[in-house]
């Protein structure tokens, strides 16, 4: 059985071999590339069975190079790599059908996860995860840049939340992993995964995404 490929698209050359190496080292067939012309020549050849895309990129940038890609094959799960200043780009992106995303630095363990799970989705499925990122992202920016008396309740409920609440909201906002979290806090990721728990319910959200939106929206990662 052959290993799955991913296309790593990425002009940053310290980042981009590291990404490379992790995933070969999780069992994926990887490919880099630096710029979008050769990506897209080289998406026609390989066939890859996934792509990752940094949004950020010289010449073609990272929402024309996942469109020139979708019209060889609009089924491939294409996962962005942004940073969180980049999020009206992300917005153009996950309209034109992006699986997922993932916040610069890359946490590599959560990279890894997002990536084989969007593999190993059914094309009807990630097409639904698609739209709702897309309606997720949309109302966030909506938000974020600027309507003027805009409340939103999660915000205050932010006050609610113990101090080992925020420091691992801040840490997952950031993309880093239970294990990671436990790590640099000194506790059991376990006991990261119930405080998760804790201040995703009083906050009124339902997963990872939502979790950067919200620090994104409170400024927590600025």
């Amino acid at each position: 059985m052959r290993s799955k490929t991913v296309l790593v698209v990425d002009d940053d050359i310290d980042l981009l071999p590291v990404v490379c190496d992790v995933l070969k080292s999780k069992g994926l067939h990887a490919i880099g590339v630096s710029d979008g012309i050769t990506a897209i020549q080289v998406f026609n050849n390989e066939k890859p069975d996934a792509v990752l895309l940094d949004l950020d990129m010289p010449g073609m940038n990272g929402v024309e190079i996942m469109q020139a890609i979708k019209r060889i094959d609009n089924n491939v799960p294409v996962v962005i790599l942004t940073a969180h200043g980049d999020i009206s780009m992300a917005v153009k992106a996950v309209k034109c059908g992006a699986y997922d995303f993932i916040l610069k630095p890359p946490d590599f363990e959560s990279l890894v996860v997002t990536i084989k799970t969007a593999i190993e989705m059914p094309d009807d499925k990630a097409a639904e995860k698609s739209k709702r990122f897309y309606d997720m992202f949309k109302k966030h920016l909506s938000e974020h840049i600027g309507l003027q008396g805009y409340d939103d309740p999660k915000i205050n409920l932010y006050k609610t939340l113990t101090e080992r609440e925020i420091e691992i909201l801040y840490l997952t906002a950031k993309g880093l992993s239970s294990t990671k979290i436990a790590l640099q806090l000194s506790i059991s990721p376990r006991t990261v995964e119930t405080h998760r728990t804790n201040l995703m319910r009083k906050l009124g959200l339902n997963n990872k995404s939502e979790i950067i939106l919200f620090a994104l929206k409170k400024n927590i990662l600025l």
